[in-house]
């Protein structure tokens, strides 16, 4: 397995619904992104008046727009020629056609899943849920 993704490595999608030049460039997520879509989605930290055990604010509204912003490498509208990729842009597409590139660059950048394991010594116990 590689230890480094490889910048270039890209995948063009094309709704069914657009038209026959009309394409996006989606692209591999590497640390650095992974860390970076965490900065802009996640704030920790305890607010005044806040629970003492809250730890995160999850940033629900900015994730779908910075995985947008940081997936999408280029696009073309239906006469082939390049459209900004720019947040402003991102945010005027329709519900649908931002779904669609969502879901794509979801697929090609699936999240590792952690072993019963992994989640037991995360959680800082045995595993063993049955005797709660």
């Amino acid at each position: 397995m590689p230890r480094f993704v490889d910048q270039s490595e890209t995948q063009e999608i094309q709704a069914s619904w657009w038209a026959e030049k009309e394409t996006c460039t989606i692209r591999r997520f590497n640390y650095g992104d992974r860390q970076w879509l965490a900065g802009q989605t996640v704030a920790l930290g305890v607010r005044p008046g806040d629970d003492e055990n809250a730890l995160a604010d999850v940033q629900i509204d900015r994730m779908n727009l910075a995985i947008l912003e940081r997936g999408i490498v280029r696009w073309t509208d239906d006469e082939g020629r390049s459209l900004p990729t720019s947040r402003a842009m991102i945010k005027r597409l329709t519900e649908e056609d931002a779904e669609f590139i969502l879901s794509a660059i979801n697929e090609l950048n699936p999240r590792r899943k952690r072993s019963e394991a992994d989640q037991a010594t995360f959680r800082g116990d045995s595993g063993d849920r049955t005797a709660e």
